[in-house]
């Protein structure tokens, strides 16, 4: 795309992260032209997240609950554990699934796999155009926003999602 002219859209979503990914698909799939920027992060680590039927039925909207579930693992139980330091901390506890009728609580997922997997549903959503860069500036106008990214290209939005984290 030609980085002089000015690429209009709905909504702009900052932060290309699971949060911003979900954002903007979940946008576009409503109708509005939507624009997401920032690179991904998709370094291995041990960074995980863990899925609760909550999110995994916003997940299954989005068309990306098999996967998800596919890559993940499930939370058949989950351990409490007081790591205040107290000198009279209560022992852990500990909740099976199994107790109240289910086979899981949800799912545990690597963080950069959930990103791939957003990041991939997100490059054939209609409505929804990805760009892997930054934005390097805001100018706030009365009825719209522009953004310039890092790469040069300029963007306009009605309205601005801020899901960058730390950001």
């Amino acid at each position: 795309m030609d980085a002089k002219s000015t690429h209009d859209f709905d909504i702009l979503v900052a932060g290309a992260g699971a949060a911003g990914l979900a954002s903007a698909i979940a946008l576009a799939q409503r109708g509005w032209r939507t624009a997401i920027c920032g690179p991904r992060d998709l370094k291995a680590g041990t960074r995980t997240v863990a899925l609760f039927e909550s999110q995994l039925r916003f997940f299954e909207t989005l068309d990306v609950r098999k996967h998800i579930e596919a890559a993940g693992q499930q939370l058949a139980a989950m351990r409490i554990v007081d790591a205040t330091g107290s000198l009279f901390a209560p022992p852990p506890a500990i909740f099976s699934a199994s107790e109240i009728g289910l086979t899981a609580f949800g799912v545990n997922i690597e963080s950069a796999a959930l990103i791939s997997i957003l990041e991939r549903r997100a490059r054939t959503q209609d409505n929804l155009t990805v760009y892997d860069a930054f934005i390097a500036q805001y100018v706030f106008e009365q009825e719209h926003a522009k953004a310039t990214l890092a790469s040069g290209q300029r963007l306009s939005a009605k309205l601005i999602v801020g899901a960058d984290g730390a950001q």
